[in-house]
């Protein structure tokens, strides 16, 4: 966001919108027309390839009901490893540490999901470091995706929720159906410079497309 030329604003409490983007140091400075927009910001770990998002009817109403707001699904992939054991050499061979340090990932790979199973939902603070990507979806785009079944309904502590299914298919990011169809997403959506500032893709993103098929 700033290196675009924006500033971001966090706001608490909790009322539907996390961030507010504004361009204020351009409008004073180089006299830009202002421009402002509202973010809601959603965050799911990846494992096994795919994440899963989950969101109020209300809050996916809300930002339907408004042009100047959009989400930004940022899927978390956790670094999953065990401790390399750098300084653990001993006496022996040169290469034992890091044999040792090879089958110790392994077996932490192995038993992630019994490590999981046992523990629960596993805290950040469990992992060594995370990998990231992330799309955003204006109110029209989002509306589209409801619309053409990429959300399953639910229910979550006493709530009426939609979970959106998420897979990272290499170096692309498609969304998946309750049916197994999936959307492989434009890269446009993958960058918050085409939604912050004008450019040739700003009339069909803003009408409503997303995904490759959308052309």
């Amino acid at each position: 966001i700033y290196f675009h030329g924006f500033e971001a604003t966090k706001y608490t409490p909790d009322f539907g919108i996390d961030l507010g983007v504004t361009n204020a140091a351009q409008v004073h400075l180089k006299g830009a027309t202002a421009r402002s927009h509202a973010l809601q910001i959603k965050a799911a770990f990846v494992l096994n390839g795919s994440a899963r998002f989950c969101m109020r009817d209300a809050d996916i109403a809300h930002i339907i009901g408004r042009d100047d707001m959009s989400c930004v699904f940022c899927c978390v992939t956790p670094h999953i490893q065990a401790h390399p054991q750098s300084f653990e050499r001993g006496d022996g061979e040169p290469w034992r540490s890091s044999l040792d340090a090879e089958m110790d990932q392994q077996a932490f790979d192995q038993d992630f999901a019994a490590l999981r199973k046992q523990h629960g939902c596993l805290s950040a603070i469990d992992f060594k470091g995370f990998d990231f990507q992330y799309f955003w979806l204006n109110g029209r785009q989002l509306k589209r995706s409801v619309d053409d079944g990429y959300w399953a309904a639910a229910a979550w502590a006493g709530e009426d929720v939609l979970h959106l299914q998420v897979v990272l298919d290499g170096e692309a990011i498609e969304i998946a159906s309750p049916q197994g169809d999936r959307l492989r997403l434009l890269p446009e959506v993958r960058n918050l410079y085409f939604l912050l500032k004008d450019n040739a893709s700003s009339f069909k993103l803003a009408a409503g497309a997303f995904a490759l098929d959308h052309y």
